[in-house]
Order: structure tokens, then C-alpha cells, then sequence
């Protein structure tokens, strides 16, 4: 394990190396702050609260923090929501997002703190286990509420472990075939193009492969837009990692590639 990477968010990200003290109480949806944020705690559905920040991780050269964990770090994107609810102490609920948009399985303690004229508005701190590429959790925080304040959190106790998906996997061509038709049925509009979406003629090839139980999908495409990329993903792992799947297998991540084998997109579940 790996001790610890603190970042300075006021709308423009710093390194800081301030630690976070806990304070007040939180939950996350259905789980609190003490208990952990996993892939199982992914949250889709939308929360009825305005965006105030959405940030990409930026960190300052450190001797203490190696060059591999640097460029990891980066991909945990920890950012929150301001929402309309408070509590009978009139503090206002804060809704904390830690998303995984690397291509490793991610552990750590988040501790994030809201800061104001020096002082704690409210801190807590989130352990974090098995959080999958492309999937993120969720917890709340409840702060005094305050217009003009500083978010802070550290990266503490980290570590990054690989992802099956995605790895020795060998083809099979029948879910393949069935993939790529389900795909084109779907979203290619059957040749239609006035019922054919937008990304769908990026896609240049589909491919499922089994690892031992592991069933994954690697979608090649010919467009580097993220857009494009991101409505290709989710797509194909929408349609295949729930409800019949692929042949009634259900597909354990999907992975989109460029046409020269760099990875855009992964999401395991």
C-alpha cells in the first residue's frame, strides 16, 4: 500500500498536502462514509442537485510518489455535487463522486474536506474497495453551507491491481457474430441510415472473448472523439452486460480500442 496524494480543488486543482480530519456525520445512498464505495455501489440514477465542479486530476512532480503511481492517480477522478436537501442542523448535503476511469481495479481511502476562511466547513473520509475501470461511487456529506469554499481531498492507503477483463482472452466467433448483428439491429438501423445513430458507423469491428468465466467485448473504432467513444462504450456494455447479453451469456466488461490498439474506453462490472 501507498501513502498519499492530497489535491486542492477550488475550480483549479492544486497539490496540497493538507490531511483530512473527520467530521460530521455521512452516508453514501444506502451506505455511509464508513462503510466502503465499491464497484457494487455504482450509481446511474441522477441526483436532483446542480454540478459545481468537474475536474481532471492533475498532479505536481513529488519524490514521494512514483511516476507509475502518478499517471494512476490521475485516472481517480474524486469531484461533488452541491444539492437542495439539508438537515435539521441546517447543514446542506453534499454529494461526493469518485470515479475509476483507468484501466485498473482501484482501493484506497478518499478523505475530503470542504474549506472556508481556514476553517472545516465538514470532512469525512470514504473507503474505497474493488472499484472497477469506467464505474464510480458515491457518498454524501453534510457542511455548513457557505458560498465561497475550497474542496480538498487525499488519495491514502492506494493501491491498483489488474483487471481481468481484457487480458488472455481467446475469441469466439459464433457471440461475435451474434454481437455484431444485435449491434447492427439495434443501432445500425438494420442499413437504415434514417434509424442508424450517430456513433454507430465509427464501429469497425466487434469481438467477444473468453477468459476461464470471463467473457469480454473489445469494439474497435475509427473515431478518437471522446463522445463518440463514450456512446460506443456504454452501448455495448448496456446491451451486453445485462438482460440476455451475448447468446445468453452475460459479458463481464466491454473495451474500445482505436484502429492502432490504444485503449479509449473500459468498464468492467
Amino acid at each position: 500500500m501507498k501513502k498519499v496524494v492530497a489535491l486542492l480543488l477550488s475550480f483549479i486543482l492544486v497539490l496540497s498536502l493538507t490531511s483530512c480530519n473527520t467530521s460530521g456525520s455521512t452516508s453514501s445512498l444506502t451506505l455511509s462514509s464508513k462503510e466502503t464505495l465499491s464497484s457494487e455501489t455504482l450509481s446511474n440514477s441522477e441526483s436532483n442537485s446542480t454540478e459545481l465542479s468537474s475536474h481532471e486530476n492533475s498532479i505536481v512532480p513529488s519524490t514521494k510518489i512514483s511516476e507509475k503511481d502518478k499517471e494512476q492517480l490521475k485516472n481517480i477522478s474524486v469531484t461533488y455535487r452541491a444539492d437542495s436537501l439539508y438537515n435539521d442542523a441546517g447543514k446542506q448535503r453534499m454529494i461526493v463522486i469518485i470515479e475509476n476511469k483507468g484501466d485498473k481495479i482501484f482501493n484506497g481511502d478518499v478523505a475530503v474536506t470542504f474549506w472556508s476562511d481556514d476553517q472545516s466547513l465538514g470532512s469525512d473520509i470514504f473507503p474505497v474497495k474493488e472499484l472497477k475501470p469506467g464505474n464510480n461511487g458515491r457518498g454524501e456529506i453534510y457542511i455548513i453551507p457557505d458560498r465561497d469554499f475550497n474542496f480538498i481531498y487525499d488519495i491514502s492507503d492506494y493501491s491498483f491491481t489488474e483487471d481481468t477483463v481484457g487480458s488472455n482472452g481467446k475469441e469466439d466467433e459464433k457471440m461475435s457474430k451474434v454481437l455484431t448483428q444485435k449491434m447492427y439491429e439495434n443501432f445500425g438501423g438494420c442499413g437504415n441510415k434514417a434509424f442508424t445513430t450517430s456513433w454507430y458507423p465509427y464501429i469497425k469491428k466487434l469481438t467477444v472473448y473468453k477468459n476461464n468465466d470471463n467473457y469480454y467485448v473489445i469494439a474497435i473504432t475509427s473515431s478518437n472523439k471522446e463522445e463518440v467513444v463514450n456512446h460506443i462504450g456504454n452501448a455495448v456494455f448496456g446491451n451486453t452486460a445485462s438482460g440476455d447479453g451475448v447468446d445468453g451469456i452475460l459479458m463481464n466488461g466491454v473495451i474500445v480500442k482505436d484502429e492502432a490498439g490504444k485503449i479509449l474506453f473500459k468498464k468492467s462490472k
